[in-house]
């Protein structure tokens, strides 16, 4: 979305570092999911697909067996103002077909069997460097608003003109007191994540063949759901990166090859929007705020 940037003075190298260790592209995928509470839904439309075949992460949690069944879900369009005007081109793949491939990737990472279901669709238009999504959420016990609005979502980011799958997501507010704040000791010793991300990385198709990398790439918060995430790059050269709860090690997002590439854009522009706000400082030191 074009906001305008604004950054109070002395936090120019702040917002850089939090860009370097938490991925700021990957905020841009996962806020869609809270953005979107805002919204209303349009005319259901019910779309027909079928999930891929092979083992889904969640089938150890879940009694389900429909590798060969054809989801039924309803595709309503978010209504959220800002998306109103904004219509796929002749070169973007179509909502439906997008949809699809969002579906199948939450039944691959998490397990989720999306029949019956209603998914909340968006289009994104390519700007400053990234490429057109559409976004989908499903909101497990509906969409609310108040206190309880943050409940559970899932949510996926699909190329608009290729199709290739850039991430998928779980948020959730859990139910108990957690402690949000940045663990040190994780930071200089991932331990037992490192190897969960090394194995998931695999199984889950994120890379091909052998992990040749997985790196520490920082902690958050997600609602009240501190997390921690791996960049793992594999042996052709493929990159993902895997998001965890630092509350009980549950799988809360992945992004794929794709993604990445447009995480790097994201972070490239975080790099030299933080170089600017400090050059402005340093002609201005009296200002109190950068915008652009």
């Amino acid at each position: 979305m074009n906001r305008k940037k604004q950054m109070g003075q002395g936090n120019a190298k702040a917002l850089l570092a939090a860009a370097l260790t938490i991925g700021a592209a990957t905020s841009a995928f996962w806020g869609l999911t809270q953005v979107a509470l805002a919204a209303q839904v349009g005319k259901p439309q019910t779309v027909q697909t079928s999930y891929p075949s092979g083992q889904a992460a969640g089938e150890q949690k879940k009694s389900q067996s429909v590798s060969n069944e054809k989801p039924t879900y309803r595709l309503v369009d978010n209504d959220l103002e800002y998306y109103r005007d904004k219509k796929p081109t002749s070169l973007d793949i179509s909502r439906e077909e997008a949809a699809e491939r969002g579906v199948q990737g939450l039944y691959k990472v998490f397990g989720l069997d999306m029949d019956g279901k209603e998914i909340e669709m968006a289009y994104n238009p390519a700007q400053g460097g990234h490429r057109a999504t559409w976004e989908g959420n499903w909101w497990p016990d509906g969409r609310k608003s108040g206190p309880e609005a943050y409940v559970q979502s899932y949510g996926f980011s699909v190329d608009a003109v290729s199709g290739e799958l850039h991430a998928v997501s779980h948020s959730r507010v859990l139910s108990q007191e957690t402690n949000t704040g940045f663990d040190a000791g994780l930071s200089r010793s991932s331990g037992e994540y490192g190897g969960l991300a090394r194995e998931l990385a695999v199984k889950l198709g994120a890379v091909q063949g052998k992990v040749k990398t997985v790196d520490y790439a920082g902690q958050g918060t997600s609602n009240n759901d501190p997390d921690i995430f791996f960049n793992i790059t594999g042996e052709g050269g493929e990159r993902a990166q895997l998001r965890f709860s630092r509350f009980d090690q549950e799988l809360l997002g992945v992004t794929f090859d794709p993604g990445m590439k447009e995480m790097d854009v994201s972070i490239r522009d975080a790099e030299e929007f933080a170089k600017r706000a400090e050059a402005y400082f340093k002609l201005n030191p009296d200002a109190a705020t950068y915008e652009e």
